[in-house]
């Protein structure tokens, strides 16, 4: 997933400048490898997603200051990013001391086919079991709403102005092509991320949620129940808070919020309703999974 990949290749950098001698100073680059972590920053300025150097210096105990790393490590990332393939996003040195990346939207849209193409059963997500119960609510009204919205592509609709019944947007055929086509043309999806899409922000938000609700079952963190609280389980071993359908359903409310209703959501290009489908059906799969919900008897919806 986009953020994990970056991770990666940022802790590449960090540990190639080291092992080149350009940390001087620093005897152990492990830590410091351990505290690279990226995040949506608070200001668009630093980039979509974005990395505190200042965090990487303090675990280092040594070496250049954050100042003086960022900017090398920016250098040493650009060559890593060219040579590829996947990788397509911008890298650049923010003031203070920050390394911020621009996500393309070729990169979130094979990001997001990629998640969809998992499909149900290929991932049961770990955090099912572990969600405290305010979290299953607010999973399951996202879950309810993201349905809805697909309900509405494949029913018919009362047309109140004219009192007639309209035909589905998507036939049944339509609908089952598309599930195929999310999965095989990254290229639908690009329209949702486009530098000038309104809803951008949003919809690349929900793409790295879904990303990182998808890397966290590789998390162990032994045997969990709902009511265990964030500490240590009976085992011993640590327990994470499991909030990420939380922050997963609020950017999704964010992404509605952007079409004012039904008839913005879905007046606009074909090609422009099916990329945002997928994003919705992508979050539906997702939530589903998290809440053991196997079928929601929708016709098609698999």
């Amino acid at each position: 997933m986009i953020k994990e990949e970056l991770q990666s290749l940022l802790i590449e950098a960090l540990e190639s400048a080291w092992a080149d001698g350009l940390l001087q100073g620093v005897a152990n680059i492990e830590a410091a490898s351990a505290a690279v972590r990226l995040s949506r920053p608070r200001l668009s300025a630093h980039g979509d997603l974005a990395c505190s150097v200042g965090r990487i210096v303090s675990a280092l105990g040594g070496g250049p200051s954050a100042e003086v790393l960022a900017p090398l490590l920016v250098a040493r990332l650009k060559t890593l990013a060219a040579g590829r393939t996947g990788l397509d996003c911008g890298v650049f040195f923010s003031a203070p001391a920050f390394i911020g990346f621009r996500v393309s939207a070729v990169m979130a849209a094979c990001s997001l086919s990629a998640i969809i193409s998992c499909g149900k059963g290929a991932h049961v997500l770990a955090g099912a079991a572990a969600t405290h119960a305010e979290e299953r609510l607010l999973d399951r009204a996202a879950l309810v709403k993201a349905d809805n919205f697909l309900r509405l592509a494949i029913s018919e609709r009362l047309n109140i102005l004219n009192a007639s019944i309209e035909e589905p947007l998507l036939s049944p055929r339509q609908w089952l092509s598309l599930l195929a086509e999310w999965q095989s043309d990254s290229a639908l999806f690009e329209s949702l991320f486009a530098e000038e899409a309104a809803s951008r922000a949003s919809a690349l938000d929900i793409v790295l949620h879904l990303g990182d609700l998808m890397a966290s079952q590789s998390l162990s963190v032994g045997p969990m129940v709902a009511s265990e609280p964030p500490g240590h389980n009976a085992a011993g071993v640590e327990v994470i808070a499991d909030r990420g359908g939380n922050v997963l359903a609020c950017a999704l409310d964010r992404f509605f919020d952007h079409f004012e209703g039904d008839q913005g959501f879905f007046n606009c290009d074909l090609s422009v309703l099916k990329a945002r489908l997928g994003l919705i059906f992508a979050c539906r799969q997702v939530l589903s999974e998290r809440l053991g919900i196997i079928d929601l008897s929708i016709p098609g919806l698999t």
